[in-house]
């Protein structure tokens, strides 16, 4: 039996060209990397993945566990469970758009503790296609983990993530005067067990958010964070080193910075997240700054970015 031939939209010419690693003048565009993207396919043979029934606007993966893969908790190998969840809508004045909000919070056994607030940008994959709050709910439940509220931050679009988790003045404003001041009527909120999470872009805006609000976010992930980003040419040697290095610190937040081994650049002499993530961490520590960075071994994936959100957590906040 075969799986029926998958093709691959050619894009400026790009695939025309055999073994195009090897030409140092040929870049491989981003509309390139989506016309991959856009038809990858679900390996009928291999039965383990994230989602047993593909749901629309997620992206499924077979997973591949190999012996000697870190520890983690797998939610999929637990009975489902009753979880606590509130759905709202948050509409931006400043961003003029509307998004949904999912907030899960766990039992607490003793009611004056208060809990660790883990907000995640590319909210539905966390909440859905890794299930995070069931994985969550077990971790409190085996006593690895305090009690702990997760928000899940959905994206408009494909399309308009990119223009929003790119660092962009507009989508700071609206985290900070609309998205926390909202969140504060909403939930009893500890600013020093604050997390803020996010992979890929994610990562990236998870890193400035969290610089421009020293106050309010307490924690930072970014998970395979986008730290080839470059505001203007001339950041040297990127855009997020750039703005570390001319900023002052006035509190120490606590960073688990990770990458993974696969996350190589797609052309010569190009800025890739394995090589910019350890720069980054190494200036946020010459600053001060409580940094833990790890690599695994892996791609750019969420079965990756799985282990590491339950890492990042329990390295921050397991009972010792």
């Amino acid at each position: 039996m075969q799986q029926s031939p998958v093709d691959i939209k050619n894009v400026d010419g790009y695939l025309s060209h055999y073994c195009p690693h090897l030409n140092t003048e040929l870049k491989e565009s981003r509309e390139q990397r989506m016309a991959l993207r856009d038809v990858f396919k679900i390996d009928r043979f291999n039965s383990k993945r994230f989602l047993e029934q593909q749901i629309t606007g997620l992206r499924n993966e077979n997973l591949l566990i190999l012996d000697q893969a870190p520890n983690f908790l797998d939610p999929s190998q637990y009975a489902e469970r009753s979880l606590q969840f509130k759905t709202f809508n948050l509409k931006s004045d400043i961003l003029k758009n509307e998004r949904k909000i999912t907030i899960y919070q766990s039992a607490k056994k003793n009611p004056q503790q208060s809990y660790i607030t883990a907000i995640f940008f590319e909210g539905n994959e966390y909440a859905t296609l890794l299930n995070v709050p069931k994985a969550l709910d077990i971790l409190v439940e085996q006593g690895k983990l305090p009690p702990i509220q997760a928000v899940f931050i959905d994206p408009i679009s494909s399309q308009i993530r990119p223009k929003e988790l790119t660092p962009n003045a507009n989508f700071s404003q609206f985290f900070q005067k609309e998205f926390l001041p909202w969140l504060d009527q909403n939930i009893e909120r500890d600013v020093s067990k604050t997390v803020l999470l996010g992979s890929s872009l994610g990562g990236l805006s998870s890193a400035h958010i969290a610089l421009e609000n020293p106050t309010q976010i307490s924690h930072v992930v970014p998970l395979s964070g986008s730290f080839w980003w470059k505001k203007d040419d001339s950041d040297e040697p990127n855009g997020m080193s750039q703005i570390i290095r001319n900023q002052t610190f006035p509190i120490k937040q606590h960073w688990f910075i990770s990458a993974n081994s696969y996350e190589t650049s797609r052309a010569h002499n190009e800025l890739s997240i394995l090589n910019t993530s350890p720069i980054v961490a190494n200036d946020l520590k010459e600053k001060g700054q409580d940094v833990m960075f790890k690599t695994y071994t892996g791609g750019h994936s969420y079965a990756v970015w799985q282990v590491v959100v339950q890492d990042a957590l329990q390295y921050f906040f397991a009972k010792k």
